[in-house]
């Protein structure tokens, strides 16, 4: 597969770490665990949105 044309998506994985082990060979999607989208109150989810928003 050409550099670049994959995107992978983490769920339990440090996405710093993840990105400096695979560099720029796939794109790296991070995001909420789902079941955080599924059980967590709306005010906790934009917090958690807020927080990965702010740390990339």
């Amino acid at each position: 597969m050409p550099k670049g044309s994959i995107i992978v998506y983490f769920e339990k994985t440090d996405f710093r770490k993840a990105r400096e082990v695979l560099e720029d060979h796939v794109v790296i999607m991070d995001g909420l665990l789902s079941v955080f989208l599924v059980l967590g109150t709306p005010g906790k989810v934009y917090e958690k949105v807020c927080g990965l928003l702010e740390r990339y």
